[in-house]
């Protein structure tokens, strides 16, 4: 061999060789040879299973008051029909994906082993249960101890603010609730068992659940379905309220078995739990005060406002404009909530609406109204 072929095999074998490029949905689909792959995006494919389960959980929570079937059918039907939407469309999606050429819809993200999400860098292992207050790669300076005070603040803030405002929520009159609410309690049981419990551990904060919350009352929730007095629409009215702890134990024990259910979890797609979540918010809508004046104030047309007490009782512009302001409030707060970099400022805001609703709002709006529009 000459001298030039040496040279140009030995500067071919140095030459980095390109990174080999992922197969395109395309040449993965024909890998697979599926009978039919469609190539249906998985962002398309996420849009699709998050309507559906939507839209099938709805469809069986209005089984309960439909005509089909028999009433015992009917209401066990609607009482697990998310179950049996969240499985069927588990097992739909995973019949579907592979022959449409989806290979990279996201699942939930379940570990397989119970033990601390960190892992030490140096020895890859993870850290004990206890948190070592000290600090770990280096010690923890005494300076910060001080700096963090003011987060603890926000924090602590955000914690009572939820809690008091997802009892309330639940608690509300119409419920008829025969047993009184402990609200001093629930916050003693926060502050002294839960908080500490998790710190110590390096747990997430605890927090009340708002949406699964207010669903978990609505599902043990009679109600019926009354028309208004003027006949121009129909409103909710609360019959009983199935008071026990039975139901409250059943979750709590049925959370703790998924904790040892990842390798099953992982097959559910994220999109159904999305769908899901999007149930459960805007079935907690119902009821809502705010929202209801909202869909009220979308029709223009006096004369067909139904005969709601608020609709009655206050004035159109002053109820417009408290409803107004309410939307504004809501928005922004979502809005910073959801910006990281001035997220921390969130719970402190919150803790303003209180002086702004004391002394603030009671110099725009009349005090009867007032005493309508924010019970």
């Amino acid at each position: 061999m000459s001298s030039s072929a040496r040279r140009a095999s030995v500067s071919a074998l140095a030459r980095p060789r390109a990174p080999s490029r992922a197969p395109s949905p395309i040449a993965r689909c024909s890998q697979a040879r599926a009978p039919a792959c469609f190539l249906i995006g998985a962002k398309l494919w996420t849009l699709i299973i998050v309507s559906l389960t939507y839209v099938m959980a709805v469809k069986f929570r209005e089984l309960r008051t439909s005509d089909w079937l028999n009433a015992n059918l009917r209401k066990n039907l609607s009482n697990y029909g998310v179950s049996i939407t969240i499985i069927s469309l588990t097992i739909l999606s995973s019949l579907l994906t592979p022959v449409l050429g989806i290979f990279d819809l996201r699942y939930l993200n379940v570990p397989t082993i119970i033990e601390p999400t960190w892992k030490d860098p140096m020895t890859g292992l993870a850290r004990p249960w206890i948190v070592q207050a000290g600090g770990y790669a280096k010690p923890f300076p005494t300076w910060a101890i001080f700096l963090m005070i003011a987060p603890a603040i926000g924090g602590c803030l955000l914690g009572y603010l939820d809690q008091n405002l997802t009892e309330v929520l639940v608690n509300r009159k119409d419920r008829m609730f025969k047993k009184l609410p402990a609200y001093h309690l629930s916050n003693m049981v926060v502050g002294l068992v839960l908080y500490p419990f998790c710190a110590i551990l390096g747990l997430p904060a605890p927090h009340p659940a708002t949406v699964r919350s207010l669903a978990h009352v609505m599902a043990v929730t009679s109600t019926v379905t009354v028309p208004l007095p003027d006949g121009k629409g129909t409103t909710v009215r609360v019959t009983g309220v199935a008071e026990q702890r039975v139901s409250h134990l059943a979750i709590h024990i049925l959370i703790l078995i998924c904790l040892t259910a990842g390798s099953v979890l992982r097959y559910v797609p994220q999109p159904i739990i999305i769908g899901v979540f999007l149930f459960l918010g805007i079935a907690s809508i119902r009821g809502n005060q705010m929202f209801d004046r909202l869909f009220v104030l979308l029709s223009f047309e006096r004369e067909r406002w139904p005969n709601y007490y608020y609709v009655q009782d206050v004035d159109r512009r002053e109820m417009t404009r408290f409803t107004l302001l309410q939307t504004v409030i809501v928005v922004t707060m979502v809005a910073i909530s959801r910006v990281s970099q001035i997220a921390i400022v969130f719970p402190f805001l919150m803790a303003t609406m209180v002086p702004v609703r004391l002394y603030l709002i009671p110099k725009f709006f009349s005090k009867e109204a007032i005493d309508v529009l924010d019970r």
